[in-house]
């Protein structure tokens, strides 16, 4: 006999000639808008299946589930109730944007700090300064706009504290960025140590791959690859660590200006704890790819 494919929370069992589902759930479905009576629809089935197809999304569910049946051997046979549910869900049209929107504005952020601090004319590297600034107030409406979508989006891609938290940290990334681009602003920085452009390669190279397995969270088809991104990423933030630590073990060895060394430590720590940031995004993208697998 043919095997079903849940095993939680849904009481279904299967039979030679047909499918018998007993859905406890359908009362707090109702109560989130659905209109489908399943123990009515259950005497519609017969050898071929429901005689009627179903015409709202609730029954859309259901008559896909009579369907659903298995081998004992087949890998689909452990598929999730949740990412049953993700299958059928429609297409990102809202989230999906925005984080493109989100993750390109890191770029161009990412970018302009690499001019900055490559740049030797005082006035150019004032405006890219206050270019900064600027970006990172377009990455805060971006930011804003997802969380208004979050109170307005019934389905969303994937949880909503995980949607929350994603773009919580991205804005965190261009809060670092704009964060160093004041501290040279501030400290009145003429030239920067080589460990400090290195990091800032580093930071650009993450934030590369972020854009990259962004877009791919949006239906969880090609988890294998994301991980693989993200396994990147841990490992130049990584290359980052020894990078700062080579550099403040140096800075205490060469530079005896106190007020020299106070500075180009705080520049660094920063430009470090934006790739920490990159780290902790792909955190939440790993958890998200976790849940769905």
């Amino acid at each position: 006999m043919a095997q079903h494919v849940f095993k939680e929370g849904y009481g279904i069992y299967t039979r030679h000639t047909g499918i018998a589902i007993e859905v406890q759930a359908e009362r707090d479905l109702r109560l989130m808008g659905f209109a489908f009576n399943f123990r009515g629809a259950r005497h519609g089935l017969g050898e071929n299946g429901p005689k009627n197809r179903p015409s709202n999304a609730l029954g859309v569910i259901y008559y896909f589930s009579q369907w659903a049946i298995f081998s004992p051997k087949s890998a689909e046979a452990n598929m999730s109730l949740t990412s049953f549910f993700a299958f059928l869900s429609p297409k990102d049209r809202t989230f999906a944007p925005l984080f493109r929107q989100d993750t390109d504005n890191l770029i161009v952020l990412g970018n302009t700090l690499y001019e900055l601090m490559t740049e030797r004319n005082k006035k150019e590297r004032e405006r890219l300064s206050k270019e900064i600034d600027r970006l990172e107030n377009v990455g805060d409406d971006i930011t804003h706009s997802i969380y208004v979508a979050l109170e307005k989006t019934f389905i969303t891609p994937f949880d909503r504290e995980d949607v929350h938290s994603l773009a919580s940290k991205i804005d965190d990334i261009a809060d670092n960025i704009q964060g160093a681009a004041a501290r040279t602003r501030l400290y009145h920085i003429a030239s920067f140590p080589p460990a400090a452009i290195d990091l800032v390669k580093v930071l650009q190279d993450q934030i590369g791959v972020l854009a990259t397995a962004a877009p791919m969270l949006m239906d969880l088809k090609q988890r294998t690859k994301i991980t693989e991104l993200l396994v990147q990423i841990h490992s130049l933030e990584n290359a980052a660590d020894r990078i700062f630590n080579s550099a403040v073990e140096q800075l205490f060895l060469k530079q005896k200006n106190a007020i020299e060394l106070i500075k180009m430590k705080e520049l660094l720590a920063v430009l470090e704890t934006a790739t920490d940031s990159c780290e902790d995004v792909a955190d939440v993208m790993e958890s998200i790819v976790i849940k769905y697998s």
